[in-house]
């Protein structure tokens, strides 16, 4: 129980140890913003659901578009209307690998895969589908995939 006083609430020393969080996780912002949670704009994610989050907004992202992180994005959309062949596909893994080695430095990629969604999609839109098969590093047992569309 607490117990509230003119200036804040105390709490008693015999259930200080129930309130108490003694994990060191970290939390941060799902994303995309306010998919989970309808009527909501902002989830809270953490461990692995919020490693996949942070790789998704990181592919999906241009830079210039964070606020405070001019440099944070690969900037993926501007591919979309090039030839994509072989040495297109080679620059934009290189892109991938390279931002991810900057932005989350606690992942390796096992495996990266680029297809060009029109080889999939008859509608002929242009787009990329980005695989990536990702281990933490701190904990190597955890091996997860994930798959981000670029359009």
């Amino acid at each position: 129980m607490a117990i509230t006083t003119k200036y804040g609430t105390h709490i008693l020393p015999q259930i200080e140890h129930l309130i108490t969080s003694k994990t060191n996780r970290l939390f941060g912002l799902g994303f995309p913003l306010g998919k989970d949670l309808p009527g909501l704009s902002f989830s809270k994610k953490s461990g692995l659901e919020l490693v996949r989050a942070n790789i998704k907004q990181l592919l999906m992202t241009n830079k210039g578009e964070r606020v405070m992180l001019p440099d944070f994005g690969l900037g993926l959309r501007r591919y979309l209307f090039q030839p994509l062949d072989e040495e297109l596909f080679e620059n934009i893994k290189l892109n991938i690998l390279s931002g991810i080695a900057k932005y989350m430095p606690q992942v390796n990629i096992l495996k990266l895969s680029i297809i060009n969604s029109e080889d999939i999609n008859l509608q002929g839109v242009p787009g990329l589908i980005i695989k990536l098969v990702v281990q933490l590093r701190e904990n190597s047992n955890i091996i997860f995939d994930t798959v981000v569309e670029i359009k």
